[in-house]
């Protein structure tokens, strides 16, 4: 009983203690960060401290005490965690309690930004005139409506920290001259971008660290034919992968924000505005790497643009490929050439087919029509969740919506009548994110390896190669898609049953397209951690995520599932084919 108590507490230790580093990084980004971009924030009123800085300043010494307590009082050198359980309850642990202590310091964040001095500088350059205005009414309206709540902080810490990207936001403000809704991502400034895309960034080099040091890697990597050196004990060979792939990560994060900021400045016919430039090139960057999604605006990637400098063609090309990067396995992304040579059939069955649905099933006479379609393609793919105008068009065609009148907000909760979409184009997508990148990557989703190893052992079985002892292992492989499959189904139910979806009152509105596509896109971006939604173009259904507590709870507890799902897994699988005790 001793021993299961003194277990228990390391698990708790050992969570907190990676939950205050990765809390105490935030904190010093987001310090830098406002050093370089120097957003108006507002500390005092009248001359006494805000009630929003005081409480700042207790939280940020708070953590900062309870970590370094762990760190010295209780150490970490030799505590130990004895059975497997432990570590996916460390792995839960770290990322509920990060997602919590980064919801609270989101809210106080923008608790101290002073947006009406902010709507007053040029800091809205992405914006026409008539946005400028909406934001500057919004404003004076309730500087209140700016800010982030703990409820959305939260889905919204969950979904940085997942790499997935979705959203969760109360409603603020509908211009009655054109019907156009603002979105809180757009009244930011540039320091909360730089928090939310940092959100991504450590929540994917967070999962990597998970993978090196709590699943079986190694073995993994043997059986796919990377060798251990055998001078190499383990943990020596562990702690240089990650040293290796940490500077192999960031080295490509340094070379990726480069090129977008080039890529930006190329397309300035005037004068540069260095800081919305950087800023926009450092949350995409980010949010490409880590497979992550967030975007400094509400706006498709093709058309963010800071003054008149806006992203090209060529920056689509780099983000495309940035993705790409975070969607292979972490063991590989040092290794390039390796891994492409002993996986080049991967590439062939996988992306070639999704470039060339891009330009035949999709077909358009214009080049940059399949460009933006392949871009979605890859995105849903390799599970980012970024997304051009182009599948605004091709998936966000919702209407008839009837409103229902929420007491305590005073907004509409708006619940759909009828859905009018293309069934292949959403089946191909949804395919597209439950296949997902890599297995071991900032990816999420079941695993395209999975799915190939899957195709290669029906090709064996059909050519008479196939081997009784790859039995265990192709059956690790079933019972992963099983039970993968079965939380997506039992989301997509939940999704549906929250009401987000519609009741449907047209009794003609009752074919498959009509209810279970959209409950099932929308629970698949969350389970594969991809953050697309198919109303994005007029950020309908991603606010009203925030009134339906049902969909909000389903989406976030699929978005932890979806990003532990191979820390949790493995374990099952290692124990099935050894034959070990868990």
């Amino acid at each position: 009983m001793t021993e299961k108590k003194e277990n228990v507490k390391n698990i708790v230790l050992f969570a907190l203690l990676l939950s205050g580093a990765i809390t105490i990084m935030i904190f010093i980004v987001s310090f830098v960060a406002e050093l370089f971009l120097q957003d108006p924030i507002s500390l005092l009123t009248e001359g006494t401290p805000r009630r929003a800085s005081v409480e700042m300043l207790c939280y940020i010494l708070s953590i900062s005490l309870i970590f370094l307590y762990i760190l010295l009082k209780e150490g970490i050198q030799e505590k130990t965690i004895s059975r497997k359980s432990g570590i996916v309850a460390v792995a839960l642990l770290t990322y509920l309690f990060s997602s919590i202590s980064l919801a609270v310091f989101l809210s106080l964040t923008t608790e101290i930004i002073d947006y009406e001095k902010l709507s007053e500088t040029e800091m809205y350059p992405t914006y026409s005139e008539n946005m400028k205005y909406c934001i500057k009414e919004l404003i004076k309206k309730d500087k209140k409506l700016c800010t982030f709540n703990l409820k959305e902080s939260f889905f919204d810490a969950i979904s940085g920290f997942t790499t997935t990207g979705l959203t969760a936001f109360e409603r603020t403000y509908v211009d009655d001259m054109n019907g156009e809704e603002i979105s809180k991502i757009d009244v930011q400034p540039n320091l909360i971008h730089i928090i939310r895309a940092s959100y991504l960034w450590i929540g994917g080099l967070g999962i990597m660290f998970f993978y090196l040091y709590f699943t079986p890697v190694p073995s993994l990597m043997m059986s796919m034919g990377y060798k251990i050196p055998s001078e190499r004990s383990l943990p020596k060979f562990i702690r240089l992968e990650s040293f290796t792939f940490s500077l192999v990560y960031v080295a490509i994060t340094a070379l990726g924000i480069l090129l977008l900021f080039l890529t930006f400045s190329s397309s300035c016919p005037y004068e540069i505005d260095n800081k919305n430039v950087m800023t926009y090139s450092v949350v995409l960057t980010f949010s490409s790497i880590s497979t992550g999604g967030f975007s400094p605006t509400s706006e498709p990637i093709d058309q963010i643009k800071t003054g008149t400098c806006q992203i090209t063609d060529l920056g689509l090309l780099i983000i495309m490929v940035l993705m790409l990067a975070g969607a292979i396995p972490i063991f590989s992304l040092h290794r390039p050439l390796k891994f492409f040579r002993k996986w080049i059939a991967v590439v062939v069955v996988f992306l070639l087919p999704i470039l060339i649905v891009a330009v035949v099933f999709y077909h358009e006479p214009k080049p940059r029509t399949t460009l933006y379609r392949s871009f979605d393609a890859i995105s849903a793919f390799t599970t980012t969740g970024l997304y051009t105008s182009q599948f605004e068009e091709d998936f966000g065609t919702f209407s008839e919506f009837r409103g229902i009148p929420e007491s305590k907000t005073g907004f509409e909760i708006r619940e759909i009548i009828r859905i009018y979409r293309r069934p292949l184009q959403d089946v191909y997508m949804i395919v597209l994110m439950f296949i997902g990148g890599a297995a071991y990557s900032t990816a999420g989703g079941w695993g395209f390896f999975n799915a190939y190893c899957i195709i290669y052992a029906l090709y064996l079985v059909v050519t008479g190669k196939f081997e009784r002892g790859l039995l265990k292992y192709i059956f690790g492989l079933i019972l992963s898609f099983i039970i993968f499959f079965s939380i997506f189904a039992i989301g997509t139910f939940l999704c549906y049953r929250s009401g987000l979806f519609g009741t449907f009152l047209d009794p003609e509105s009752t074919s498959i397209t009509d209810y279970i596509i959209p409950s099932a896109f929308y629970e698949i971006s969350a389970l594969s951690t991809v953050g697309l939604m198919p109303s994005y173009n007029n950020m309908s259904l991603s606010i009203d995520i925030y009134y339906h507590n049902l969909a909000y709870w389903t989406l976030a507890i699929s978005m932890l599932i979806g990003r532990l799902y191979y820390i949790i897994f493995p374990f099952l699988v290692s124990a099935f084919v050894s034959g070990e005790e868990r």
